[in-house]
C-alpha cells in the first residue's frame, strides 16, 4: 500500500543562527546556514513503500495544498510558534498532523490540541511501530477495496508514480483513489 508523508521543518519565528535570513534580506535566495538532519533522518527511517517529501521552509515555501496522507512537523524552541501555525493550517484542511522533534519531546504540552499524533522521544527507537500505526489508520478508511485486490492495487499505484508520463488509465485510477479517500462534504 503506497503511503505519503509531507515532512516540514518550518522557519523560526524570529531570525536565528540556524537560518540564513540575512542573505535573503540582501536579495540572495532562501538558504539554510546550518543543515538540520531531523527531516532526512525521519525520511530515512520510513519503510520502503512510503513516499516522503521534505520541506525545509528555510529553503522553500510550504505547500499547504500538498497531497499527502500525513503531515509531519518538527522543530526546536525557536520554531514553536511557526510549528503551531503550520499544524493548525493543515488540520483546518482536514489533514492528519503529526508533531515531533526536540521541542515536542521537551514540552509536549505546547502542542496538545494542535496535532493528531504527538511523537515524544527519539524516532529511531520507535520508527517501525510508528509507521505501522499510520498504516492501520489508512486501513480504517478502507484505502484499498476490494480487499482481495489490495496487493495488486498497491503495486499498480507504486508503478504510476515511477513512470514519468502516466497513462489515461493511470489517471482514472488516481481519480478513483482520490474520490475514495476524500472526505465527504455536504
Amino acid at each position: 500500500m503506497a503511503k505519503t508523508l509531507y515532512l516540514i521543518n518550518p522557519r523560526p519565528s524570529s531570525p536565528s543562527y540556524f537560518g540564513a535570513e540575512a542573505y535573503e534580506h540582501h536579495g540572495y535566495p532562501m538558504a539554510q546556514a546550518i543543515a538540520d538532519l531531523a527531516t532526512t533522518t525521519v525520511a530515512a527511517l520510513a519503510p520502503s513503500d512510503w513516499t516522503v517529501t521534505i520541506c525545509e521552509e528555510y529553503v522553500e515555501p510550504i505547500d499547504f495544498d500538498a497531497d499527502a496522507d500525513f503531515i509531519g512537523v518538527t522543530g526546536k524552541v525557536i520554531q514553536v510558534q511557526r510549528m503551531i501555525e503550520v499544524a493548525d493550517a493543515f488540520r483546518r484542511r482536514g489533514k492528519t498532523v503529526l508533531i515531533g522533534g526536540p521541542h515536542a519531546s521537551l514540552s509536549p504540552e505546547s502542542f496538545r490540541g494542535h496535532c493528531d499524533v504527538l511523537v515524544i522521544g527519539e524516532l529511531e527507537s520507535i520508527a517501525e511501530d510508528f509507521f505501522a500505526d499510520l498504516e492501520r489508520e489508512l486501513d480504517k478508511v478502507e484505502f484499498f477495496r476490494p480487499e482481495e485486490k489490495r496487493g495488486v492495487m498497491a503495486v499498480n499505484l507504486r508503478n504510476i508514480f515511477q513512470r514519468m508520463l502516466p497513462s489515461q488509465q493511470d489517471m482514472r485510477t488516481l481519480h478513483g483513489v482520490i474520490t475514495a479517500i476524500a472526505p465527504c462534504t455536504e
